[in-house]
């Protein structure tokens, strides 16, 4: 690749990669890097499909049973222990799965595993427009988190993302107003003229 960086920018790219802080950027903190523009992308169709079915992503999780209702409704809730670095927003590190059992979070909360992922998927009735590569891939890519994770992720992907709209929105009527006031401003010095 013929990037050029400044260190400052370099150091702060290694360190966003850096996820477990060891100094060397592994094949697994790599990929998922490079995956989290894709993985976002698919969070975000992945909760405007579950709003538009079941009027909320939680809605959507309490409908299939996976979570209390009421739980986790509010977008207020959704404060995911993230941190931003630039434009991008940079998941902290989390304790490695276990390789023998079914591992727990610190809540005492399951992982969810690559087979419960696609469970999850088949019963919200998206695997026919998420692929089983695609789901496994995202699965790679988030691992490890538990359903409220999940559910937590899906809901701050899809509030950043219709905020993004709404911002863009608000810039192009911004836009468009001062062009049309530039051009009554051109009208009115032409017709004086």
């Amino acid at each position: 690749l013929d990037i050029e960086l400044e260190a400052t920018v370099l150091q702060r790219v290694f360190t966003t990669i850096d996820v477990d802080r060891t100094g060397l950027v592994s094949v697994q903190e790599l990929e998922k890097a490079l995956s989290e523009p894709i993985v976002r992308r698919i969070l975000v169709e992945l909760a405007a499909t579950l709003c538009e079915r079941c009027g909320s992503v939680a809605k959507a999780f309490e409908d299939i049973g996976e979570i209390e209702p009421g739980s986790m409704s509010t977008m207020d809730k959704v404060t995911l222990p993230v941190e931003a670095i630039g434009s991008r927003v940079v998941q902290p590190p989390r304790p490695p799965l276990s390789t023998v059992g079914e591992a727990y979070s610190s809540t005492g909360q399951a992982y969810v595993t690559e087979e419960k992922l696609l469970k999850l998927l088949r019963q919200l009735k998206v695997l026919d427009t998420l692929t089983e590569p695609t789901a496994l891939m995202l699965h790679t890519s988030l691992k490890p988190f538990t359903v409220e994770d999940f559910v937590r992720r899906l809901q701050t992907e899809h509030r950043e993302a219709e905020e993004e709209t709404r911002r863009r929105k608000e810039d192009d009527d911004r836009r468009e107003k001062e062009h049309k006031r530039a051009l009554e401003r051109s009208m009115r010095v032409d017709s004086h003229s």
